[in-house]
């Protein structure tokens, strides 16, 4: 071989091992590209904490400031669009000493309702339980127990008819309660097979939970869902931790309402629970997109039970579901597709104006934002 033939090929080498590099340059930077690109495109499963104001829709964002700043709205609203968070709006005092915020935990009243479905269809799932079981073989003292069944009590068209303590200042378990609200409870015929709203077909199932579990509904609703989801706002009204992001409600003077712990612990599985607004629309969209409830269990749970449309803690209303909430200085909305990827939440702590109504805000915001996708 020449010498010439020799340095041709030596350069030739040369350049095909530059090309190499270059092309493994390229392919790791588009690998970490996709990586970054992943690690800071807020999702469902992102902590709210890591969630950028960067992401939010310009147009979206706007709009959802120009329908809320002038009610003087007082809490936390956020609109989801194919999972992504594209607006979020925060205003007013969530306590004397802290605005309210992205983060900010408010107590969502009823909508924990569709939380305690969820539990107890994952025991149907698990064939702990059947929807077709009757009341009576967990409570046989309710008066009509043989005819109740558990898709009753959560379409609620039980028949139960309850007076609820509304200012409980005595507390010593979740049964020793229940028991003493089944003395009072009243069954009526005329009722039964109706849609009437009464919290103690809720309270009845989360008994239900309790007696099959072996533990207690917090103790459940823990580790089957706050723990799996990762969700870090969320936390019991009567256990908020010292560095809770909770906010106080206020009454219509402004006031903080000081609410007795065991009024709190007797909202049993039906209002007893605090989450901002990001880890309330992660629990509702984990419900509706296979994560805690596989595809057929959420579509058997989450039915109209009745002329309400009511069923599983949501009203149904086609892709639509709509659940709402109201106690203690709160206001709760949610409306969210069938699949848990479009959403409209607000959640507020202040009460509204006598001629400010946020559950038609809430219904006219998602119906702009479910005809554009």
């Amino acid at each position: 071989m020449t010498p010439r033939l020799q340095r041709r090929r030596w350069h030739e080498r040369r350049l095909l091992l530059i090309i190499v590099i270059v092309l493994l340059n390229l392919n790791l930077g588009f690998l970490t590209w996709c990586a970054y690109s992943r690690a800071h495109t807020p999702t469902r499963t992102m902590p709210a904490a890591l969630i950028s104001q960067t992401y939010l829709d310009r147009a979206q964002q706007q709009h959802l400031r120009q329908v809320l700043q002038p009610l003087s709205f007082g809490g936390t609203a956020i609109i989801v669009c194919n999972d992504r968070l594209i607006a979020s709006y925060s205003h007013g005092q969530a306590t004397p000493h802290q605005r309210n915020q992205f983060n900010t935990a408010f107590e969502i009243d009823s909508l924990q309702k569709a939380v305690t479905a969820t539990l107890v269809m994952q025991l149907v799932a698990q064939h702990q339980l059947s929807l077709q079981d009757q009341l009576y073989q967990f409570y046989p003292q309710v008066p009509g127990s043989r005819l109740i069944t558990l898709r009753q009590l959560l379409d609620m068209t039980s028949g139960l008819v309850a007076q609820l303590p509304t200012n409980l200042t005595q507390w010593t378990s979740d049964q020793a309660f229940l028991n003493q609200q089944i003395q009072q409870l009243r069954f009526s015929s005329n009722l039964y097979g109706k849609w009437n709203y009464a919290p103690i077909n809720y309270m009845l199932l989360s008994g239900i939970l309790e007696q099959l579990t072996g533990k207690s509904y917090q103790q459940l609703l823990t580790q089957q869902i706050i723990r799996p989801l990762q969700l870090q706002q969320t936390n019991f009204a009567y256990a908020l931790p010292p560095n809770s992001t909770a906010a106080a409600g206020y009454t219509a003077q402004e006031q903080v309402i000081q609410t007795p712990i065991a009024q709190q612990h007797s909202e049993l599985g039906t209002g007893q629970l605090f989450m901002s607004a990001w880890d309330l629309y992660r629990t509702e969209a984990a419900m509706l997109n296979g994560t805690l409830l596989n595809n057929a269990s959420a579509a058997q749970l989450f039915v109209s039970g009745s002329a309400s449309n009511y069923g599983g803690g949501f009203y149904q209303n086609d892709d639509l579901l709509r659940a709402n909430g109201s106690g203690y200085g709160f206001q709760t909305f949610t409306r969210i597709s069938r699949n848990g990827a479009n959403a409209v939440i607000i959640l507020s702590n202040h009460q509204p104006a006598a001629d400010v109504d946020l559950r038609q805000i809430a219904d006219q915001l998602a119906q702009q934002l479910f005809l554009q996708v």
